[in-house]
């Protein structure tokens, strides 16, 4: 072999190792043992991991992130209620592109005039249940059994 194909040969190997090693680390973070329940804002993300872990589907239409200010945001940090570790939790915030997707669909359009929403969905997609305050209670524990 000569020198030229053997860097060639050495630098297909890395590349190789380094992209092998970035989607093992993507999924780690997305689908990885941590049961630290947490809100993504990725909906094809969310919607994958929830077919993938047959988890109901929490999505929060509102006009700030989950859990920051201005105080009474309607919709809590999500490590601060351990039954969310039983959802794929999805926050749509307001004029966000997300946002913009869910105006299409004509499951959510009639429900995103006034915000805040909480919306519910199996995890093949199908709308279960909408809600004007964050579901507490016996409401999220019949939600985590909706399959």
């Amino acid at each position: 072999m000569t020198n030229n194909k053997k860097i060639i040969w050495i630098i297909i190997s890395v590349l190789i190792i380094s992209i092998i090693a970035s989607l093992g680390f993507l999924l780690y973070k997305q689908y990885g043992s941590d049961d630290k329940p947490e809100w993504s804002q990725n909906k094809s993300s969310s919607y994958a991991s929830a077919e993938l872990n047959q988890k109901p589907i929490l999505i929060a239409m509102v006009e700030y992130p989950c859990g920051e200010e201005p105080k009474g945001n309607p919709c809590p940090l999500a490590e601060t209620i351990p039954d969310l570790k039983d959802f794929v939790l999805l926050e749509v915030i307001k004029n966000s592109q997300e946002f913009h997707e869910f105006t299409y669909d004509d499951r959510f359009q009639a429900e995103l005039e006034q915000l805040p929403k909480f919306f519910l969905l199996n995890p093949s997609g199908e709308l279960r249940d909408v809600q004007e305050i964050f579901p507490k209670g016996e409401l999220l524990a019949r939600w985590k059994r909706i399959r």
